[in-house]
């Protein structure tokens, strides 16, 4: 990352991650409230500062696309508690199947993530105080019951170690989790604590031609099946949507490895960013005036073309010294949430 050359550049010291922290007091959450606790601020302040030294950014452009460069700094403890346990990843056929033509998806290559998750805890209380430690404590447990595992219950021998977050995106805007599966039959008792979580029963239904939904009466509609080596968890409406989609499509994409990040990056993402350019697009309509920025537009075959032609939005992760460095490229970068902002005067 080199400030000098850099179109942007800007670093936060672990005081200015607070104030960061601070400031999304006043943005809405994704559930479209405001965020007004004081004291859930305080102990993730505490969790950012124990955690990181601080976070480099810079901003560039090369061959017509927006990079964008980020360096967080870690504690040592942290760093080699996650070294252990974070895998080099690349996607692979079996994986971009998952990749809709209006979502997102994320490989993460994680191995033993519940001793991870401890050794992170206990690496994190080392540096906190009795408070931040005590609640840490607490939020891995939650983390473990909410899932259905008992309090040092491990179920890392039979999991893998590349993990999907998928977004399809379209209708069904909701993450699903694809977990990496060595041994189905060990990891049915928390599979069915999950689903029955107060109370709830279970109701099967068929995705496809052969892939069994086991989908919970629980409010949030949680859901779950198994496909090849993968265990998928989510929405029900949002796991059918994905099925529905990709079931007779498979494969789909023809991704260039190359194209999704550096080789001994633990996490890599692809995206497509269309509504981004589609509000981008409107926005230069009506500040070029080149006519009404109306969304029909949208579908005349020059403004559809070049959307269609830009390339993917793709990011990596990888551990460099005692930090962890991202990059991504993408058409527009940080430059969409701008975009976003003025797009509502502009008829979307």
């Amino acid at each position: 990352m080199d400030g000098q050359r850099s179109w942007l550049f800007a670093f936060i010291n672990p005081s200015g991650l607070e104030v960061a922290l601070r400031l999304t007091q006043g943005l809405p959450s994704p559930n479209d409230t405001v965020s007004t606790n004081d004291e859930q601020q305080s102990f993730l302040q505490a969790l950012l500062t124990g955690i990181s030294d601080g976070l480099g950014y810079s901003l560039d452009v090369y061959g017509g696309q927006v990079v964008e460069r980020y360096y967080l700094t870690l504690r040592p403890s942290i760093a080699t508690a996650l070294r252990e346990h974070l895998r080099p990843v690349s996607f692979s056929s079996d994986m971009e199947r998952f990749f809709l033509p209006t979502g997102e998806l994320t490989v993460v290559g994680l191995s033993q993530p519940l001793t991870a998750l401890d050794r992170m805890q206990t690496a994190l209380a080392a540096r906190s105080s009795a408070a931040v430690a005590f609640l840490s404590r607490e939020l891995v447990a939650g983390l473990r019951e909410r899932y259905g595992l008992r309090p040092h219950e491990t179920l890392d021998e039979c999991l893998g170690e590349q993990w999907l977050v998928i977004n399809p995106g379209g209708e069904a805007p909701a993450l699903i989790f694809g977990v990496p599966v060595r041994n189905r039959a060990q990891l049915l008792p928390p599979l069915e604590h999950y689903l029955r979580a107060d109370g709830a029963n279970i109701i099967h239904s068929t995705l496809g031609k052969d892939i069994l939904l086991a989908a919970s009466t629980h409010h949030d509609k949680r859901a779950a099946c198994f496909l090849d080596n993968w265990l998928f968890v989510g929405n029900r409406h949002t796991l059918e949507y994905l099925f529905t989609q990709t079931v007779p499509k498979w494969p789909s994409h023809a991704l260039q490895p190359k194209q999704c990040g550096a080789p001994e990056a633990f996490l890599q993402h692809i995206a497509h960013r269309r509504d981004d350019l589609e509000r981008a697009t409107l926005v230069l309509i009506a500040l070029t005036r080149a006519g009404e920025p109306i969304p029909s537009r949208l579908k005349e075959p020059p403004i559809r073309h070049a959307i269609e032609r830009q390339p993917l939005a793709t990011g990596y992760l990888r551990l460099r010294g005692d930090g962890c460095f991202g990059e991504t490229r993408s058409p527009l970068g940080s430059l969409a949430y701008l975009a976003s902002l003025l797009s509502g005067n502009y008829g979307s």
